[in-house]
């Protein structure tokens, strides 16, 4: 006998809904550098002891940059990069940067993430640089009202049609994907010393949790 719709409709309603899991991002790489041993670091990169652990110090020349490759190749089409950065020094006549590298293929074809602090402002800026030349993605955004420059977690999201950009958790531009120039990951200083930690680099895009993404790195 068939039940009526009412009933047969509570009945539904007290099953137990069984909720479906969810797995997590594929790591292709972490590092937060407190098992790293400080030989072979490069030129102008050491470690230095922070509260909790250790992190990654880069100290460029006042008026060059430093670029440090991070040791995984052939990244997929869709991948997350995240790290912790602090920009702690200004060192030469311009302005000072602490930046996320991505789609790396030598010194003078990447794209690169970065922060740059100018007065009282924080500028995220998005640049391309091919075979040498230099050019800006999207217009560069003011982060001062919400973020540190010395405890800032960026976080960039590459697919094949765009990339977008994150500090603390907040998308602050998206951009179309011109073409990518490598496949890798770094980190670059300019004019400046910064610190880099917990660095994680995602397969696929990631995006961050709902909310703000607070750091306490210097």
């Amino acid at each position: 006998m068939a039940l009526p719709a009412a009933v047969a409709c509570m009945m539904l309603s007290i099953l137990p809904v069984v909720a479906m899991a969810v797995e997590p991002p594929k790591v292709l790489y972490r590092e937060n550098f407190d098992a790293v041993s400080a030989e072979g670091m490069g030129d102008g990169w050491s470690l230095i002891e922070m509260k909790e652990g250790k992190a990654l110090s880069g100290t460029s020349s006042p008026e060059g940059s430093l670029l440090k490759v991070l040791p995984v190749e052939n990244l997929p089409k869709e991948y997350t990069i995240v790290a912790d950065v602090a920009v702690l020094k200004k060192l030469g006549q311009w302005w000072p940067s602490a930046s996320v590298v991505f789609q790396y293929a030598d010194e003078s074809s990447f794209h690169h993430f970065s922060m740059k602090p100018i007065y009282t402002n924080l500028w995220a800026e998005f640049f391309q640089w091919q075979n040498g030349k230099e050019t800006q993605l999207a217009d560069g955004k003011n982060c001062a009202n919400f973020a540190d420059p010395q405890n800032m977690r960026l976080r960039v999201t590459v697919s094949p049609s765009e990339i977008n950009y994150y500090v603390d958790g907040r998308n602050v531009a998206t951009c179309e994907n011109k073409g990518a120039a490598g496949t890798r990951g770094g980190l670059r200083v300019s004019r400046a010393e910064a610190l880099f930690d917990n660095l994680i680099i995602y397969e696929g895009v990631v995006e961050p949790a709902v909310g703000n993404e607070k750091v306490k790195l210097s």
